[in-house]
């Protein structure tokens, strides 16, 4: 799944340039077919069960490579309550990354 949504993402220029300046072009154009092997530099920008601080790291890091504009998508499963929950914690974290 990781493969396919950065790979898609990849396509619109808008999102290659982010790609570019967050330095993991290449590893997604490297992808090809083969899909047994994410490099490290994908998996860093693509944190599963990321805690607040790692969350606010991470779009440090975009923001020093100049995008202003991040899209913050967590893939959640559970109950709606839980989903809600998740949601609010990922809005919490823009305080985070002001500090």
């Amino acid at each position: 799944m990781l493969v396919h949504e950065v790979t898609t993402y990849d396509g619109y220029p808008s999102y290659h340039k982010m790609f570019e300046e967050a330095g993991v072009a290449d590893a997604i154009a490297g992808l090809g077919r083969d899909f047994r092997r994410i490099p490290d530099g994908l998996l860093e920008i693509s944190l599963p069960n990321p805690t607040k601080h790692e969350v606010a790291q991470l779009l440090r890091r975009f923001a020093r490579a100049g995008v202003n504009l991040p899209i913050v998508y967590p893939y959640v499963s559970g109950d709606e309550g839980y989903q809600l929950e998740v949601v609010k914690a990922v809005a919490s974290v823009a305080a985070l990354v002001a500090k």
